[in-house]
């Protein structure tokens, strides 16, 4: 009988994507030094600070004339880094500071960019001057000063849209005394939104929806953080991690863990705390004396069943072991494309049988322990018989061998014999490969990636086919909700070409995708093999496949 030591803990899932953009404001503090763009400067004069652009609509003169009518108003810099404004006539009792913000005199503005008011700088304001701020945004504001010393005031983050008008103006009363009741503008602090969407989740995937049902009072992404890392109830797993088992973070008794383990024959019986909608593994250690290596899976893809979930499983070749029941980490990868992407290399003895760590979305849109091969379940493949080894075999094999803890989720949709026009977006290969994606997200996983082999129909077009592929991309990246999704492409077979004859131009072309589109790689095929001239034999398609995994993590 075999001796099992009970191990307690979660497979860490790690590397969620983003549901939103980060939204967190940038603070931009406008400093008016001398020579910067507003500095002797009239209408449309533009002023840009951590990428956030001020743009100067109109100049009002202390009697009301406007720069917009040909009047030569200006704003000026003055005084080692104050704005001002220098109507084009001294204004009554300016004395040697006509450059001031004099009384009757304004600034009218917009920010490239949403913003939050946050604070502004008065220098020289004298006691009885009076700035107003107004735009159709908010409320005016009116700011006195009040004879004390500090002329910093608060802006109350009062959010302004791009594009919005915004008015300082001086309105204060005329004063008969010489330099009186101006102003100017030390220096104006904003909170610039670059994009309007809000985190939705934490960088680890926790949505905050979830950490708020939880936890009070979470306000800021630190706030968020520091919930999703702690572990309130004691049983030893953080917050984040009890949202990838589907336990409650304050609910001690709510926890994965291992409750018994027993004995059916030669197999074992692994009974666990579960919950429905997850899915398990098992995996098991036979080096008692170093856990952090030899972990083997014996059983995934394991569907959680409500309270608690029990398995037969095998463990062979050894008196004692460790056992750890975790939640799978499911990365989906989209392979598309042509032939050689749908699979022509023969299959041979070993490549039979379930595939270690690796599954295949299915006609039913569900995940199956995927088996060669694995273009099966294309809804745009040629008949099953056609269908044979693809480098999908071999991305699984060294996936799985690099990331052991990671399940591996195929969704294959290619068809042989495609032009590359024929996977532009509104054509049904591309629309077909979109559905099955985003339907194999729905059913549980993170997409990482598209495997993308194609090119034998469109070998010469070396003209066109690397702007229709990029475009392809980014159309692709924008429909399945990544940017950033990573893309791998593929050469095609080089092994009958000499200096004297280009058969595959195209090659010299797709080796150049890393240099057009961000996050793009490519697998070269340089030394492997056809068995006809145009498609890979099985070692080819097994060693093309490998280099697609290292391809894709090059790029990560």
């Amino acid at each position: 009988m075999l001796n099992l030591k009970l191990k307690n803990g979660a497979l860490a899932l790690l590397g969620a994507f983003l549901c939103g953009l980060n939204a967190d404001a940038v603070v931009v503090t406008y400093e008016f030094e001398n020579g910067t763009g507003l500095d002797n400067a009239g209408i449309n004069a533009t002023m840009t600070t951590n990428g956030v652009t001020i743009t100067t609509v109109e100049i009002v003169g202390w009697d009301g004339s406007l720069a917009s009518t040909g009047v030569v108003h200006r704003t000026n810099i003055i005084s080692a880094g104050n704005l001002g404004v220098n109507s084009k006539t001294t204004p009554p009792n300016a004395g040697n500071d006509a450059r001031d913000f004099d009384p009757g005199e304004a600034w009218v503005f917009f920010f490239d960019a949403d913003v939050y008011l946050s604070e502004i700088d008065l220098a020289s304001l004298d006691i009885n001057s009076v700035m107003t701020i107004s735009s159709p945004a908010f409320s005016t504001m009116v700011l006195n000063d009040d004879g004390g010393s500090a002329d910093v005031y608060s802006l109350s983050n009062t959010f302004v849209s791009a594009g919005t008008l915004i008015t300082f103006a001086n309105t204060s009363a005329e004063s008969t005394e010489v330099e009186s009741h101006d102003f100017r503008i030390s220096s104006l602090t904003v909170d610039a939104v670059t994009n309007a969407v809000i985190l939705t989740e934490t960088a680890s995937g926790t949505p905050y929806a979830w950490l708020d049902l939880y936890f009070q009072g979470l306000e800021t992404t630190e706030d968020y953080l520091l919930a999703e890392s702690s572990d309130t109830d004691g049983d030893k797993l953080t917050a984040g991690e009890e949202y990838l088992a589907g336990t409650v973070p304050t609910n001690a008794t709510s926890v994965l863990i291992v409750d018994s383990v027993g004995t059916s024959d030669t197999n074992q019986v692994v009974s666990w705390q579960s919950v429905t909608g997850k899915c398990y593994s098992i995996v098991v250690s036979t080096n008692l004396s170093d856990l952090s290596k030899d972990w083997k899976t014996v059983k995934n893809n394991i569907q959680g069943l409500e309270t608690q979930t029990s398995v037969t499983a095998a463990v062979t070749g050894a008196t004692s072991a460790f056992v750890k029941v975790g939640v799978e980490k499911r990365e989906i990868y989209l392979l598309i494309g042509q032939s050689n992407m749908a699979g022509r290399g023969p299959m041979e003895a070993g490549d039979m049988g379930e595939i270690e760590g690796c599954e295949l979305f299915n006609f039913s849109e569900e995940w199956e322990p995927a088996t060669n091969p694995l273009n099966q379940y294309s809804t745009i493949r040629k008949d099953l018989e056609m269908q044979q080894l693809n480098p999908g075999y071999g991305f699984a094999l060294r996936m799985h061998e690099v990331r052991p803890d990671i399940n591996i989720g195929l969704v294959v949709n290619a068809r042989g014999g495609t032009n590359i026009n024929d996977w532009e977006k509104g054509d049904h290969y591309y629309e077909e490969a979109v559905s099955r994606a985003l339907a194999a997200v729905e059913d549980g996983g993170r997409l990482a990636g598209i495997l993308w082999h194609q090119g034998e129909s469109n070998s010469s077009q070396t003209n066109t086919y690397m702007g229709t592929l990029t475009t392809m991309i980014t159309d692709l990246r924008t429909e399945l909700g990544d940017p950033d999704l990573p893309f791998v492409a593929g050469q095609l077979e080089q092994d009958d070409v000499t200096p004297e004859v280009k058969e595959r131009p195209i090659n010299d072309y797709i080796i150049l995708l890393p240099t057009l589109l961000p996050n793009t790689a490519v697998a070269t095929t340089e030394g492997l093999t056809t068995q006809d001239g145009t498609h890979f034999d099985s070692a080819s398609q097994r060693e093309l496949g490998r280099r697609y995994a290292d391809a894709l993590m090059s790029i990560e």
